[in-house]
């Protein structure tokens, strides 16, 4: 019977990995996670067709969101099988806590044309069975030689951009047509179908395409429009103690989560959470000592920071 939802947790909106996407990478992540994939979570990765899930968007559109998603490790695309894996859905949909659904995933991931698909499926699997070990679902046959097989940690593949898929060949990036093949055919509507809103992460014809993920350099500095605006959110905020916790933190940091497409967002996130921490009422307890009360009111609180601040933290 086919399936007729998929489960989504709300605690989704608490990563930052997540908040750190633009609109277009969250909705495609959305439309991928609901078509529906296989019992896998996997599916054949085709954009004109899941340009097609939304008015006016195009296949540029959905390439550079797809380029943002492999980029943050939510979507793994393997250009030359031309499949997807949602690499969180197994876990997520929690199916493998049923014994048959369980051998279901098995058999979906046998489908896969990928071997480095599959092999991240068992990758993934075997850290659900690690986790809970104590599951009938390990015990059943499939399941058992689908664990067998070769796994493949997916930090440790070079995954290929979007863009460098051989469907994508024919699509310049930021436009609504292909570059060689028959014009489009009209639509039955004469209204004309805008084009979406870009986003201050999208890309335009005229740019490069978007970069990896990549790990945060030591002197590392946000963007100083970012400064301006968590300054103005976040007054009373010790901005040069904040910062080097945050760049301590980062640059130490392994795994997947170490990288970011862009680092502005985080800082920006972790700087709001310090802030709060630290009023009143907060739950951890924080609050303003009677110096950097003084400070504040007498208008100069960025005078915490020390003359060593860099110069963009401490206007």
């Amino acid at each position: 019977m086919p399936r007729d939802h998929s489960r989504i947790h709300t605690d989704i909106w608490g990563d930052d990995d997540w908040l750190d996407l633009s609109p277009g990478a969250q909705h495609l992540y959305f439309v991928l996670y609901t078509w529906p994939p296989s019992l896998c979570g996997s599916g054949d990765w085709q954009p004109r067709k899941v340009a097609t899930r939304a008015r006016g968007w195009t296949v540029p559109n959905v390439l550079d969101a797809a380029e943002e998603l492999v980029a943050g490790d939510f979507t793994l695309i393997d250009m030359e099988t031309e499949e997807y894996l949602l690499r969180s859905w197994i876990k997520h949909d929690g199916l493998y806590r049923v014994q048959n659904m369980a051998v279901s995933i098995a058999n979906a991931r046998a489908t896969l044309a990928s071997r480095t698909l599959r092999g991240v499926v068992v990758h993934e699997v075997l850290k659900l069975r690690k986790a809970e070990p104590a599951l009938e679902s390990w015990k059943k046959d499939p399941v058992v030689k689908m664990l067998e097989q070769k796994a493949t940690d997916p930090d440790e593949v070079e995954w290929s951009s979007p863009w460098d898929s051989p469907s994508a060949s024919t699509w310049v990036r930021g436009s609504d047509s292909p570059k060689d093949g028959p014009e489009p055919s009209p639509s039955a509507s004469s209204r004309p179908t805008p084009a979406p809103t870009p986003t201050p992460n999208s890309s335009s014809s005229t740019e490069g395409p978007r970069k990896r993920g990549c790990r945060l350099e030591p002197d590392w500095m946000p963007a100083q429009s970012v400064i301006d605006e968590i300054r103005a959110e976040c007054p009373l905020l010790d901005f040069k103690a904040e910062h080097r916790k945050f760049v301590d933190y980062w640059t130490d940091k392994t795994g997947k989560d170490a990288t970011k497409v862009t680092w502005d967002g985080t800082w920006r996130n972790w700087m709001r959470r310090a802030a709060a921490d630290r009023r009143p009422n907060s739950p951890t307890g924080g609050g303003l000592t009677a110096f950097e009360r003084k400070k504040a009111q007498n208008g100069a609180v960025f005078a915490l920071l020390g003359d060593d601040t860099p110069q963009e933290l401490n206007r």
